[in-house]
């Protein structure tokens, strides 16, 4: 009760905030990170989501379109969505790329970069069916196995060792270097099968000036501009990512302005000052509409009847 406005940032948090406010009568911003789709959600999980936020929620934050259009196909108000795009840190440290390898012990020639949890649906299986066309080039996998997804890491090291990859695939594990590990690949493959809510790894990407290439599902079309700031292809597809990494690796015309154009766009768009500023003003209007709504009623108690 003391405070103006309660802000979930989470699932759990909303469904508890909700009962909640429903008694103190307080607005309710709730910060959606995921993206309600069904390869992620099933349907009764959806449907009390999106009930308790058409019934309580005053403002739902989401990172994307992508994110937005799932929450409303899934029965959500288009009214209650701002869409703010997560931030990063736009002044990373650049490192020497080439001592990075060296102290790695990562090959001279074509490198590419995959950079996220191990779990099926994140797709680093498609990657190595790609490298086993792709010979010649070599791949860093950066994560590790989150949620009991370990038999899924175990596959991965089995099927590197099954395509003859075993030399050109180096799995490094949890870091806390991934924009310095990015600046060290030639191209970095984000290569999820299922709908992603944003994709801070591509942003990473772009802001270090690394060619990224994606697959065309939830918000990597969003981030990359349709294509026009990155590579996009058809998710689960090895061939085509295949082709793709090998078109990248070429260096065909127009490459580095996209790559300059994904830059722009990155510190443009997906910046943590710009974030914070977006979501103080949404808090901030919310709020204003609370004393608002309070003044109004304080009114019409204290007019005669």
């Amino acid at each position: 009760k003391a405070h103006d406005v309660v802000y979930a940032n989470s699932q759990k948090a909303f469904v508890l905030s909700a009962l909640a406010t429903a008694l103190v009568r307080r607005p309710l911003v709730w910060h959606l990170h995921d993206i309600l789709d069904p390869a992620h959600f099933g349907a009764a999980q959806r449907g009390l989501q999106v009930r308790l936020a058409n019934a309580r929620a005053t403002r739902v934050v989401v990172p994307s379109t992508a994110a937005a259009d799932a929450f409303v196909a899934s029965g959500g108000r288009r009214d209650l969505v701002a869409v703010v795009p997560n931030g990063l840190d736009l002044d990373g440290d650049p490192g020497d790329p080439a001592a990075l390898r060296r102290s790695l012990g990562l090959p001279d020639g074509p490198l590419v970069g995959v950079f996220s949890r191990l779990a099926p649906w994140k797709g680093q299986h498609v990657v190595l069916e790609a490298l086993a066309r792709s010979p010649g080039t070599a791949c860093i996998v950066a994560g590790t196995a989150l949620f009991g997804e370990d038999a899924y890491a175990n596959a991965l090291h089995a099927l590197a060792a099954e395509r003859g990859l075993a030399d050109r695939v180096h799995f490094l594990g949890q870091r806390g270097d991934v924009p310095r590990l990015m600046r060290a690949v030639d191209v970095v493959v984000h290569p999820s099968t299922a709908p992603e809510p944003f994709g801070r790894t591509l942003v990473e990407a772009m802001l270090v000036g690394t060619p990224v290439i994606a697959t065309d599902t939830g918000a990597a079309a969003e981030i990359l501009d349709r294509g026009a700031a990155g590579t996009l292809v058809p998710p689960g597809d090895a061939g085509a990512l295949a082709d793709a990494i090998a078109r990248v690796l070429s260096a065909p015309p127009g490459l580095s302005a996209q790559v300059a154009r994904a830059q722009a766009t990155a510190r443009a768009r997906y910046g943590a000052a710009r974030m914070q500023a977006s979501l103080a003003e949404i808090v901030r209007r919310v709020a204003a509409g609370k004393r608002r709504a309070a003044a109004i009623a304080g009114a019409s108690l204290d007019r005669p009847a």
